[in-house]
């Protein structure tokens, strides 16, 4: 049997290896062996939902966070995790109710990052389900608590997403710049910020914003090929045939 200092000194390994995305996978090994050694550590099955998260495997992360909530059900971050899990397999009612437990439990344990996690992940759910006014209701409420500028300047640019989907594009770039003020090296809000601009008619601008979210994120350009291939394809080919029009040149 491992001693209790060797499986810490394990959790604190899985800790500092989830803070990079391109660690996931090391963190999952690490977890893994943790729970060869010992199958009732919380902590080991908190690691590793969070780790399947980062690696896309959402319902594993549903299972992981299933036993940690079973090992301690008296704790935020494990609901916190499954709620993100639950929003990503398209449970929303599952992830708004996690979300509410995390919030709850989190307001005992005086920890404001997880309470605003827990409203931003319900937020998300009610994107999900359409319910975009409920959806801004949630993110202005995580915005209320004392969280980091790349935490806020996340919400916000789900602000913006949820007021894109609205129609409302003057808002989305509004608080889709706002984003981009508190953490300029994210390349989502460019995104959300691109293409209300596109909606807009305002297309040169648009095709800035996208270029410069490429730029800041290279290797999620083609994580966005749903919305972002499209939309720099579109105005290429609009912008194109509007110099043509100005110049007269023939295609």
């Amino acid at each position: 049997m491992l001693s209790i200092g060797k499986i810490e000194e394990a959790l604190e390994q899985s800790h500092k290896a989830t803070e990079l995305d391109s660690a996931n996978a090391v963190s999952f090994e690490v977890t893994d062996k943790i729970i060869g050694m010992d199958e009732t550590n919380y902590e080991a099955y908190v690691n590793r939902c969070f780790a399947l998260l980062g690696m896309g495997k959402y319902k594993e992360a549903v299972e992981a966070g299933n036993i940690a909530i079973e090992l301690d059900s008296d704790k935020s971050l494990a609901y916190l995790n499954r709620s993100i899990a639950f929003f990503n397999t398209e449970d929303y009612e599952k992830a708004i109710e996690d979300g509410e437990t995390a919030i709850q439990l989190a307001k005992n344990e005086n920890d404001e990052d997880i309470i605003s996690k827990g409203y931003i992940s319900i937020g998300n759910a009610y994107v999900g389900k359409h319910q975009y006014d409920k959806a801004i209701e949630m993110y202005q409420k995580a915005a209320e608590y004392n969280v980091n500028d790349r935490l806020l300047s996340e919400i916000n640019s789900n602000m913006g997403k949820a007021f894109l989907e609205k129609n409302n594009f003057d808002e989305a770039i509004r608080f889709a710049d706002i984003a981009i003020e508190l953490n300029g090296k994210d390349d989502k809000p460019y995104v959300v910020k691109a293409e209300a601009l596109l909606e807009a008619d305002k297309k040169e601008e648009a095709m800035e914003t996208i270029l410069k979210a490429i730029e800041i994120k290279p290797d999620s350009f083609l994580a966005y090929n749903l919305v972002v291939l499209p939309l720099v394809l579109i105005i290429f080919a609009i912008v194109i045939i509007t110099k043509i029009k100005k110049t007269g040149m023939q295609v």
